[in-house]
């Protein structure tokens, strides 16, 4: 026997959650008899789904409509054993290694999110609809099963009358993170208790409430702003950083694309700034520096 087959389990279990790409994984589990059961749920998942192996780990990908795969229709909710079987495998496997399930809802209506549910990864991201009663529904069904939302990414809602309506599904829903949410919807997410980052556009900041919205935000704790049509926001998010909690604001920017001096003043006088390269974007990074007692 090799010495790599007598690696513990536990050692195993821990090095799992950093192979992040899938064949990556698969071809580990081939060297190990003990991990080649991640492999056959792996490849199972993918057949079934008829999806690369990508898009099943270390995220399953339900952006898509799968429904026919999985042997749900317009007429029935019910899902067949043997795709039962490879979703509960699947899910058990995200759940204990680290992986997570992105689910767009418009896809899935209420009846099949029902059954698919209880047999995905604990980690949940979601693309939000339109309807915030259906997003309330599935809301509670996420919760109902202990699902921890990661990330709620707004995408297609982008004109919404009544924000009141919004609070209460949003706040069971719960997100840590939320994605390309308007600035007019800021105040929605009042009530959830988990949230510690949101990232909006400088091209959508005009609205009057935007520093009050952030001072409502009491978890919030990091701001993502994409600055590249309207650079000269940026002052407007600057300006109002001292009256919230944050502790860290990254400016993605264009590459030729720099601070102005007082912007750069303004930011370093309540805090510390870094610079990173993102593929072709710069990210301009300000750390809130907290006294020393």
């Amino acid at each position: 026997m090799s010495i790599i087959q007598t690696i513990p389990q536990e050692l195993l279990d821990e090095i799992i959650p950093y192979l992040t790409e899938a064949i990556d994984l698969i071809n580990f589990c081939h060297t190990l008899k003990a991990l080649l059961p991640i492999a056959t749920v792996l490849y199972e998942a993918g057949t079934l789904l008829k999806q690369r192996p990508s898009r099943v780990w270390p995220r399953l990908d339900l952006s898509v409509n799968l429904n026919p795969h999985l042997g749900l229709t317009d007429t029935s909710s019910h899902l067949p054993a043997e795709s039962l079987k490879i979703m509960a495998s699947l899910g058990s496997m995200h759940s204990r290694y680290g992986g997570s399930t992105h689910l767009r809802m418009f896809f899935f209506p209420i009846d099949h999110l029902e059954v698919l549910v209880p047999h995905i990864s604990r980690k949940v991201s979601v693309e939000i609809e339109s309807n915030p009663e259906s997003v309330a529904k599935t809301a509670k069904l996420l919760q109902d099963n202990g699902k921890i939302v990661t990330t709620a990414l707004w995408g297609t809602v982008t004109h919404v009358t009544d924000i009141e309506k919004w609070v209460s599904p949003l706040s069971v829903l719960n997100p840590q993170k939320v994605e390309q949410i308007p600035v007019s919807m800021l105040s929605a997410l009042k009530e959830c208790t988990r949230l510690r980052m949101i990232e909006v556009s400088c091209n959508d900041i005009d609205d009057a409430d935007f520093a009050n919205s952030l001072r409502d935000l009491n978890s919030l704790r990091e701001l993502h702003v994409n600055c590249f049509t309207s650079p000269n926001r940026r002052s407007e998010v600057i300006d109002v950083l001292a009256a919230t909690v944050l502790a860290k604001v990254t400016f993605e920017v264009n590459m030729d694309e720099d601070l102005s001096f007082r912007e750069i003043g303004s930011l370093n006088l309540i805090g510390v700034l870094g610079i990173k390269t993102v593929g072709y974007f710069k990210h301009i990074i300000w750390q809130r520096q907290y006294l020393q007692h």
